[in-house]
């Protein structure tokens, strides 16, 4: 295992009756791609996405970051000023998790600079 530097953690919850109220906030803030599946699994990706903003401590929109897949192990993408503010920040390792009970979806999401895997 390498050397890790700089960690930064992210945090989020989303209550699920809370989202599902919510209506169409997903098309406001998930890419098409990650409106596919069910309601809580959009939440756990705008969780995930959350947290990855938390990481990068500043206004990035939520639509310069996209979720690919939020399991096993989740990976986000980055675009646009996400992008330039984690390559401003070194931060080159991401990795993702969440929880989902019946009323929530947790979501944390750890940066790093790293050497090696």
């Amino acid at each position: 295992m390498g050397v890790v530097t700089d960690l930064r953690l992210g945090i989020d919850a989303v209550m699920l009756k809370r989202w599902e109220r919510a209506g169409d906030v997903g098309e406001a803030v998930l890419t098409p791609e990650e409106r596919i599946g069910p309601t809580w699994l959009q939440a756990a990706r705008f969780a995930v996405k959350e947290a990855t903003l938390k990481c990068l401590d500043s206004s990035v929109l939520l639509y310069d970051l996209q979720t690919i897949r939020v399991r096993p192990q989740g990976q986000v993408e980055f675009e646009g000023a996400a992008a330039r503010k984690a390559d401003e920040l070194g931060l080159d390792q991401w990795r993702s998790s969440y929880t989902r009970t019946s009323d929530a979806v947790i979501a944390v999401v750890a940066a790093f600079r790293g050497t090696g895997k």
